[in-house]
């Protein structure tokens, strides 16, 4: 099959956010590339890709992140598909659905268990994030209004230290834990019938470029862990970010650098950099509900701002 290629006006209409069903014959071009990619690639390598990677909506991810370039998408594409063969992943989707079976089969509103093992959860704590708010025993996810899942972490409360602790299990853990969030973007999309995405906030409280000449080596292989697995998962969750809001940023002669510093290059567009007022523009988008107090919300801050084995 023939490379399909598209104009500037066909990229724009392929870029606007179109509920599933109302996806034309322009999308169709695309994804009928892809789909013969995908069993090209199958017969090949004898191994059938998991339910959500072999589905359209992963399939127009790639197509999106590579602007609608499709061979370049399908090569992205397929990548993938050998890497997650060579790393297990569909192992780990399957472990991850069977723990949380209600949400991703039963329509539920809640995580049974976000974190499988005790790596999980200790990598957590070493490099805190969240995306959930607890519901009772369970966990549910936080949404903004559009329905996007919203992701919130701190940069300067990351303990390289307790990420080298680790050691070999930390990117492990990073994987399912990347893998995880795909798996939710993906139900939500299934259940919204529109491409679902992550609205990240990134609250910049604490956080410096300067580097630590007397950084340990357990800090400074912490660090290059933290890189491995960002590197890891850079080009096999494309397409993933509704918005990067950046709050609590310092003097604006660094905010590029910072943006550099934090945020995927292909997804600098979806930037808001915010200072110490970034209250107005984030409830414009996510309800109190959804936030933590440290947010202007009415949640739990939980370990963000205080880290590993701090008190608050």
């Amino acid at each position: 099959m023939d490379e399909p290629t598209f104009t500037d006006a066909e990229v724009e209409a392929l870029r606007a956010p179109t509920p599933v069903a109302e996806w034309g014959a322009v999308h169709e071009r695309g994804l009928a590339y892809m789909r013969w990619r995908r069993d090209e690639a199958v017969k090949a390598s004898g191994v059938a890709p998991s339910a959500e990677m072999a589905s359209d909506l992963r399939l127009f991810r790639f197509l999106v992140a590579t602007s609608f370039k499709a061979a370049e998408a399908a090569q992205m594409y397929t990548d993938t598909l050998a890497w997650r063969k060579e790393h297990g992943m569909d192992a780990v989707r399957d472990a991850l659905v069977a723990a949380n079976r209600e949400f991703f089969e039963g329509g539920g509103s809640t995580l049974a268990a976000p974190h499988l093992t005790d790596a999980d959860r200790a990598m957590m704590e070493a490099r805190p994030r969240t995306f959930y708010k607890a519901a009772g025993d369970a966990y549910a996810p936080l949404v903004d209004k559009a329905g996007n899942l919203v992701y919130i972490e701190v940069p300067s409360v990351v303990d390289p230290a307790a990420v080298c602790a680790i050691k070999g299990e930390y990117v492990k853990a990073e994987l399912r834990a990347q893998e995880l969030l795909q798996l939710v973007i993906d139900e939500f999309s299934k259940r919204l019938g529109k491409m679902v995405l992550i609205f990240r906030i990134i609250d910049l409280t604490g956080f410096s470029l300067a580097p630590n000449f007397f950084a340990s080596r357990e800090v400074k292989e912490g660090k290059e862990m933290v890189k491995t697995a960002g590197d890891a998962v850079k080009n096999t969750y494309p397409t993933t970010t509704f918005k990067n809001f950046l709050c609590n940023a310092p003097a604006a002669s660094i905010a590029g650098p910072i943006v550099g510093a934090l945020v995927p290059k292909r997804s600098r567009d979806k930037t808001v950099i915010k200072g110490g007022d970034f209250a107005e523009e984030l409830h414009k988008w996510i309800d109190l509900a959804m936030l933590p107090s440290k947010l202007g919300g009415a949640l739990d801050d939980g370990l963000q701002w205080t880290g590993k084995g701090k008190k608050k």
